[in-house]
């Protein structure tokens, strides 16, 4: 009758809150809680009757893990979706590596997928920032970088109705935050509903509604796949576009002064504040030379087209062409994209005349006329071609597609000319380097998130399609009993304090032993079924017996 009975929690104190999953922020004070509390508990059993034990405070599972509060509110959800639905069809496992990072409590079914990774916060006042969520950092809690390199590592971006991947926490997101997402609008699938037990605040990051210098910089982060890639680029930019690197405001520079300020200026000034680059330095670190080089070449990319300008000889499209290209002028199927973004630059670069000929120039002869080259000459007598008219064409990364394609044909002598030419910017300290060594080489810490070499945006938008951030999610040992309370898994009659305490705990302790069953054996219908039919017993048992103590 009874579904794998564990050994009972020993009821604990109702003033603390600090424990929480291996996803808990302050880590190391948790686990000296824990670990007290577990020996407290071992040198009570003995002295704690059964009649304490069965009729369980709700303060019972303060020692429990978040993870497992979170667990009981879902489990009790899915109990009355059963009665619902006869035929619903799931599995709920806890540290489930199907789940990568979001391995905490992972539920699956016909109807969809729901991943989570929970992360508590002793602090409760803390509020999650931009920084948080654009940290590199492999430990920061609320990093989305690894996030993304686990949704990417599953292979989910090739799935077509990938799982919803949810962020978990108990804390609330910083008003900077809040104001550049968007709240999720419940729906009434199955996910949906499940969330919806354990939060009423949940929200999504959305591209299209971030403003362009916060979305930006959010691509930018994401992109990026390494310090050492944040780092060229930054001096790539400052040195095309003639900028004084800042050491105030960039965390990467500052971290890398000393070698900036050595290493790369050299001492022969070319100008006020302005020292020439010292091109060996650059030899002798070559996966930092290759990621700049990369970077500045995507600086001279338009400068180089803008020069040289695009040749063709524009024509009047027929009546029938423009009624046919005006329904949808830019559009370009992204299975011709590569081939044309790769010929397109091909023919800038060597200043070859557009061929309407070529069958992928004559399908798009009017993007490439009306979109592509704008109405002005260059002096070269081609059309001018603006960065902006590509950011117009409707497909997915034309313009980076475009932009790897132009990059592979600049001459690697050309981003050294114009190093040369503008040298770097910067206001160097008084004081000589602390190291006192006079080789320096760019180290980067194992702690820092890795990310695949080449990111597209598609991949990034199809992320947060899939990502969401849930916060005050209920857990707290009222709200979990109110959350059963309002569920349909206990009669009516059978809701009385007493009826509720001893299924938060029956729950409590159920879920405790699955999580530390090695086997990992998922929770399934039955379990549930078996589950619930048997704290209804219990429930009945324990009124009757309290009615006939009473009488």
């Amino acid at each position: 009758m009874n579904p794998s009975q564990p050994n009972p929690v020993v009821p604990a104190s109702p003033t603390n809150d600090g424990v929480s999953n291996c996803g808990t922020l302050d880590k190391s004070e948790c686990s000296k809680k824990h670990e007290g509390k577990e020996k407290a508990s071992k040198d009570s059993n003995d002295g704690v009757s059964a009649k304490q034990r069965n009729l369980g405070m709700i303060d019972s599972l303060v020692g429990a893990t978040y993870q497992q509060k979170l667990s009981i509110p879902i489990v009790c959800r899915v109990a009355t979706l059963i009665r619902e639905d006869k035929q619903l069809n799931f599995t709920i496992t806890n540290d489930d590596e199907e789940g990568g990072l979001f391995d905490d409590i992972v539920f699956k079914s016909d109807d969809g997928d729901l991943f989570i990774q929970a992360k508590h916060k002793e602090d409760k006042n803390y509020t999650i920032t931009w920084d948080d969520l654009t940290s590199t950092d492999k430990k920061a809690p609320f990093a989305i970088r690894k996030y993304l390199k686990s949704y990417l590592e599953k292979g989910w971006v090739e799935r077509e109705k990938p799982p919803t991947l949810v962020l978990c926490t108990n804390i609330e997101l910083h008003e900077d935050v809040k104001t550049s997402v968007k709240e999720y609008p419940f729906g009434t699938n199955i996910v949906d509903s499940i969330l919806k037990s354990i939060t009423n605040d949940a929200y999504k990051i959305d591209l299209n509604i971030l403003k362009v210098e916060t979305k930006n910089k959010l691509l930018d982060y994401l992109k990026q796949n390494s310090e050492l890639g944040t780092l060229a680029k930054l001096i790539a930019q400052h040195i095309f576009s003639k900028k004084n690197v800042d050491f105030r405001n960039d965390s990467v520079q500052t971290k890398y002064r000393s070698i900036i300020e050595n290493k790369i200026a050299t001492k022969k000034s070319k100008g006020p504040e302005c020292y020439e680059v010292y091109a060996e330095f650059f030899n002798g670190n070559m996966e930092f030379k290759r990621l700049f080089e990369v970077e500045y070449k995507l600086q001279l990319i338009w400068d180089d087209i803008k020069e040289k300008g695009i040749k063709l000889e524009k024509a009047k499209p027929t009546e029938s062409q423009r009624r046919e290209d005006e329904n949808n002028p830019k559009r370009i199927c992204n299975s011709d994209s590569a081939d044309l973004t790769k010929k397109l630059a091909q023919h800038i670069y060597f200043e070859k005349d557009i061929d309407f000929q070529i069958p992928v120039f004559h399908k798009y002869r009017y993007v490439i006329e009306q979109f592509i080259a704008t109405d002005n000459k260059n002096p070269k007598g081609g059309y001018v071609v603006d960065a902006k008219t590509f950011d117009k064409v409707d497909c997915n990364d034309f313009k980076m597609l475009f932009d790897i394609e132009y990059q592979k044909l600049l001459n690697t002598l050309k981003v050294w000319e114009d190093v040369q030419n503008k040298g770097i910017r910067l206001k160097k300290e008084n004081k000589k380097n602390k190291s006192g060594k006079k080789e320096l080489s760019i180290q980067i810490e194992d702690d820092h998130i890795e990310l695949p070499k080449q990111i597209e945006d598609r991949q990034i938008e199809k992320f947060f399609k899939s990502f969401m951030i849930v916060c005050n999610t209920k857990h707290e040992e009222d709200q979990v009993v109110a959350s059963i309370r309002e569920s349909e898994v206990l009669p009516e009659d059978i809701k009385d304090p007493l009826s509720l305490t001893l299924t938060f705990n029956k729950l409590g302790m159920w879920i405790l032993e699955r999580m530390k069953d090695k086997r990992k054996k998922p929770i399934e219908r039955q379990d549930i079924d078996e589950l619930f039919k048997y704290i209804e017993l219990l429930s009945q048992f324990s009124q009757w017996k309290g009615s006939l103590e009473r009488f």
